[in-house]
This record gives structure tokens, sequence and C-alpha cells, in this order.
């Protein structure tokens, strides 16, 4: 009866140990499936200030607002309903924060917002035409090369550039004068942005990728305006903090702060919004009030959203 007792208690051991091995291992799975899933979902903390975005300890991030497709919708809806807006395309604004020019994605029709949330439509530049700092369409007489299928125009209507069908071969111009070259780049060529006496360009280059192909990094280079030419004074890379094939990209520049919100997109979830300081070069992650907002930066709140 004792050895029965002794090999009862031994069995127990056993058995107690081995479940004990099994929690041990369920839990590690759990929290390496808890830890890949985190690096790869959009954050679920969000900001608690209507429309704006925050750090993560809470704070507001200066000078960005956040509006969505139902911000806008409802702005329409209550003060223009003569015009109506489907799904966004774009939203941008000129240098100075004058405007919003919201683009809509089946009609494609333009949309000016001005400070208080007056709305004017516009119609959509062809392709020799671009928006002026009015809203007004004017012509583009420039006689593009055989090679050079493709324009990238900043919001203001002050600079473009033309590049082939790959974004390569990228060359500089004013809207004023759009046969002379005033720079070349090596990019390729995502987004312009002019504002003071500076043209921002925004791409990628061979040093971006990985060797699988994954983005890593953006590059923005500034060139300052003089009567005659543009000249780069500076080269910027802006690190992703994970590589990956998915989007990386430019949604805004503050021209105050030279603050830039970046998209991070990532194949599971909603991905991040990321604030790149081009002065200082910190990286910080940021939240939106809205995971479909868009971020912009602008010198007062436009829709006046309560």
């Amino acid at each position: 009866m004792h050895i029965e007792e002794r090999k009862a208690q031994r069995q127990m051991a056993r058995t107690k140990c081995l479940t004990e091995s099994v929690l041990h291992v369920i839990v590690i799975l759990f929290f390496m499936v808890s830890l890949v899933s985190a690096r790869g979902t959009s954050p679920k903390k969000r900001c608690d200030h209507q429309n704006r975005a925050c750090f993560e300890d809470g704070t507001v991030v200066p000078n960005m607002f956040v509006y969505s497709q139902d911000d806008l919708n409802r702005h329409f809806k209550q003060n223009y309903p003569e015009y109506s807006i489907g799904t966004i395309w774009s939203i941008r604004k000129n240098a100075t924060g004058k405007y919003i020019y919201v683009r809509e994605y089946l009609t494609e029709k333009g949309y000016f917002i001005y400070p208080g949330g007056k709305v004017k439509l516009v119609k959509r530049p062809g392709v020799f035409q671009v928006l002026d700092a009015k809203g007004e369409l004017k012509e583009l007489n420039y006689k593009r090369d055989a090679g050079n299928g493709h324009m990238l125009v900043d919001v203001t209507g002050e600079y473009f550039i033309s590049c082939n069908a790959r974004m390569k071969n990228v060359e500089l111009r004013r809207v004023a004068d759009p046969d002379r070259i005033l720079a070349k780049s090596n990019l390729g060529a995502d987004s312009l942005y002019y504002m003071g006496d500076k043209v921002y360009l925004i791409g990628t280059d061979e040093l971006s990728f990985k060797k699988n192909g994954d983005t890593k990094d953006l590059v923005c280079q500034i060139f300052t305006q003089t009567a005659t030419t543009l000249n780069m004074e500076d080269e910027i890379r802006i690190p992703r903090p994970e590589a990956g094939p998915t989007p990386f990209y430019v949604e805004d520049i503050d021209p105050l702060t030279k603050d830039i919100v970046l998209r991070d997109v990532r194949d599971h979830g909603d991905g991040y919004y990321r604030l790149f300081n081009l002065d200082t070069k910190l990286m910080r992650t940021i939240y939106l009030s809205d995971v479909y907002g868009h971020p912009i930066f602008l010198p007062e709140d436009f829709l006046k959203v309560k």
C-alpha cells in the first residue's frame, strides 16, 4: 500500500509538472502572437481631442487638424448642399495654409475650402493646366519632351517637375517659365512642396530599398530659390522605423515647425502615422482622433468641427 501511494504521488507530480510546462508554453506563445500582432497592426491608442492628433503622452500635435470624409460630407450638407462630395482622393493645402484643396475620387471634382468653411468648386486641371493660388486654372505653356511624360505640380502652382513614366530623370521647372530647367534630381519623385523661398522634393532613390525591395526610407531634397535657378542646399533621409513592402509616404509638411507627417502603411491593420522633424531629425509616432481622417497642418480649424 505504501508503495502504491508513492507511485500515485510521483504520477501526480509528473502530471502537475507537465501541466505547468504546457501552461508555460501557452503563455509564451500567447506573448509571441501578441507581440507580432502589435507590430503588424495599428496602435489601439487614439487621440482624445476631436479632430486633432496626439503624441504618446496625450499632448496635441501643434498646428495639425484631422478631417475625415464624414466631417467633409457633413460640412457640405449643412452649408453647401448644391455641392456633394463622395470618396476623398486627397486633401492638400497651399503653402501658407490659406485654403485646402479637396479632390473627389469618382467625379475628380476639386473643392477649395477657406478659413471659416467657405467652399468653392474648381475644375480639374487639364494636361497642361495648373491651379494658381487663387484657385483659377492657368495654362502651362510647356513643350513636353518625348521622354518626359509626367508632371507633378506643387499646390500653389509655382513649381512643377517633369519626369518619365518611372518618375525618373526629374527636372524642376517654374510654371511662369516652364521651358527653363532650374534643377535636376535623381529621386523617384513622390511629392513637391513650395514654402517660403524653398522647394521640398520628396521621393526615393536606390538606397531607399533593401535587396528584397522593401522600402526603408524616404529622401527629402531641399532647394533654395534664387533669381535664375534652384540650388540644392540639403538632402535629408527620413528613416522608416521598420522596412516593409507597403507604402510609406508624406501626407503634409508644416512650414512653421518643419514637421512632416508620414503614413506608414502595414499589411495588417491600419498602420501608423509618424511625425518627423527636418531640423531635429526626431521621429515620433502620433495618434489620430479618427483612424480614417486626413491629417493636415493649418493655422486654424477651417471646418469648426464640433
